[in-house]
């Protein structure tokens, strides 16, 4: 059975899960299991305050959060940051966005607003 990749706590990159460092930073690795969501509890653009993780896939993960200002529930999807590096994936991620916020229908979650996290991640809430 093959062993889960390892977690940078510092950039959030995955390795091998023989690897007890982060050879990119020298920060510890962490399991998968162990590590802890660095986002849950934090306070984006001083109004989003995530809540919960409700689902994570390959591009990214999504949160529940909520909308401080207007008391309203939210959908944050923050790209992985290791994907940040990657032209392709952050040009899908823009185009997305930019699609998703013109689009009006009840089955399509609205992108309200796109930005970039201070650790560099890049994220739409919805």
């Amino acid at each position: 059975m093959a062993s889960l990749p390892k977690t940078c706590s510092r950039c959030g990159g995955q390795f091998d899960a023989v690897a007890a460092f982060c050879p990119r930073d020298g920060a510890p690795l962490v399991a998968a299991d162990d590590a802890p969501d660095p986002y849950l509890g934090t306070i984006l653009f001083d109004q989003f305050r995530i809540e919960e993780k409700i689902g994570a896939g390959g591009m990214g993960t999504v949160y529940r959060a909520r909308q401080t200002t207007i008391d309203r529930d939210v959908a944050i999807k923050i790209l992985h940051r290791e994907l940040t590096q990657n032209p392709d994936a952050v040009r899908r991620f823009h185009r997305e966005a930019k699609v998703s916020s013109t689009l009006d229908h009840p089955n399509i979650a609205r992108t309200f607003l796109f930005g970039q996290l201070p650790d560099g991640s890049l994220n739409s809430v919805m």
